[in-house]
């Protein structure tokens, strides 16, 4: 079994460019196709077992990111995280 059919979605998904794939960096979304709507928590859930996912189940910018956070102190990931959580609750 591969990563993308443990997706709970996978069955009715028509998103062409999908995190849980293992080719993901060669997948192209064209537009007005369906994108991946799972939440990253999940998909990192899936991904974390299959270690033929160059990004774990994230897009690139969503790893990038994690990386970047693993490096600061918590302090400094606190400030993120309500920044983050500010610019959300403006978007509502």
């Amino acid at each position: 079994m591969s990563a993308m059919e443990e997706c709970p979605r996978f069955d009715r998904c028509g998103a062409n460019k999908c995190p849980l794939h293992i080719d993901y960096e060669t997948l192209v979304n064209l537009p007005g196709e369906e994108k991946c709507t799972l939440g990253k928590a999940r998909r990192v859930k899936i991904g974390s077992q299959y270690t033929d996912l160059r990004y774990g189940g994230m897009t690139p910018s969503e790893f990038s990111w994690a990386g970047r956070m693993a490096q600061m102190t918590p302090e400094e990931r606190e400030n993120q995280r309500d920044l983050a959580k500010k610019r959300f609750s403006r978007q509502i």
